[in-house]
């Protein structure tokens, strides 16, 4: 088969890219013919012939431009099936692996502070939810793959989407890779002493994963556990303060 894949941008710690990095080698794997729709994407899998779409503007328009700039590109081919990663305006199958943002304001006005919500939502999530409610428009996508009942839920919802064309396909673990850690380098590292418990919190975004709340209970914890470390792995920007006991590993914004 012919496969149009769309993935705006690489990140190195990305969970979306990561799993498109591995469907990408499967499906090669495989023998079909993939073709790779995005801003940048170094280090491609062998077999992917990647379409540069070249855009130009802001935080608040990018992920309209993109969208804007990709459907004339898809086109210019014949493909069997366009599976999209991002929000778009025209595809077979939609993976929502980033949720629904309509619903993650809502979650998020209930605790910012009072002073980001007099004016509503800024350009950048208003282009956004635009954008999400053409993605989820049944005239423009035929199948939409959630990985959680949580995400399906929210798309029957908010949006009219057909129930039957909605379908949940968890994420897989493999098991073998999360048992080659050096644990003891890892602590040693860290400073956490072999009778320390330390907790991980894993991943990017972290406020839309809630990386406050979790800091907010870690601080609760701690009063009754001192010897209590917390570690957070992923890309973003760190707050401006932390309880003791917190690290913060990896990349970030």
């Amino acid at each position: 088969m012919k496969l149009a894949l769309i993935r705006r941008q690489f990140a190195a710690t990305g969970g979306a890219e990561l799993y498109l990095q591995r469907l990408l080698a499967a499906l090669a794997a495989r023998g079909h013919q993939l073709h790779l729709f995005a801003e940048a994407w170094d280090d491609a899998p062998a077999g992917v012939k990647l379409h540069p779409v070249q855009i130009s503007a802001t935080r608040a328009t990018r992920n309209l431009h993109f969208a804007n700039a990709v459907k004339p590109e898809l086109a210019r081919e014949r493909f069997d099936c366009i599976f999209s990663l991002e929000r778009t305006l025209q595809q077979d199958v939609y993976r929502a692996g980033d949720g629904v943002h309509r619903v993650w304001l809502q979650k998020r006005k209930q605790f910012s502070p009072w002073w980001k919500n007099i004016f509503g939502p800024g350009a950048f999530h208003k282009n956004l939810l635009a954008l999400e409610a053409q993605t989820f428009d049944p005239q423009n996508t035929r199948r939409v793959i959630v990985n959680s009942e949580m995400v399906r839920k929210e798309i029957l919802e908010n949006f009219s989407f057909p129930a039957d064309r909605i379908h949940l396909v968890r994420n897989g673990v493999d098991t073998a890779r999360f048992q080659k850690g050096d644990r003891a380098g890892t602590r040693k590292k860290l400073g956490v002493a072999e009778n320390e418990f330390l907790l991980l919190f894993v991943g990017s975004g972290w406020e839309r994963k809630g990386l406050k709340f979790a800091l907010a209970a870690f601080e609760l914890l701690k009063q009754k556990f001192p010897q209590l470390k917390f570690a957070v792995i992923g890309k973003d920007h760190a707050p401006a303060s932390a309880p003791d006991g917190v690290f913060f590993s990896g990349p970030r914004a």
